[in-house]
């Protein structure tokens, strides 16, 4: 998991900036692999501290889970996807709460 990047006190540097990326990767099964490849390479390149995904399928979360930058740097909310969801990813450890809201 990621190492201690500046989020504590203690000597720590302050966090003066972070980076957030949001992406809505369209649950859909047209061309999946060449937009996850395509998607993945993006998020690596963006060097984003936090990725907030929508319409995360358990395709494209098995994708992220396993691109190396993210298995070395990042913690990932431990979502239990059921057809679509949510992702976060973030540099820094965190709690993360999912909340469901109702559809119509």
């Amino acid at each position: 998991m990621a190492e201690n990047v500046g989020y504590e006190t203690g000597g720590e540097k302050d966090i003066e900036e972070i980076r957030v990326m949001t992406y809505n990767l369209w649950f859909d099964d047209q061309n999946r692999e060449m937009r996850m490849d395509c998607i993945i390479q993006m998020m690596e390149n963006s060097n984003a501290d936090f990725f907030c995904l929508q319409e995360v399928t358990a395709y494209s979360m098995t994708r992220i889970l396993q691109a190396p930058f993210i298995r070395q740097s990042y913690f990932v909310s431990g979502n239990h996807i059921l057809g679509y969801g949510v992702l976060v990813v973030s540099r820094f450890p965190a709690v993360f709460y999912e909340s469901p809201f109702p559809t119509l």
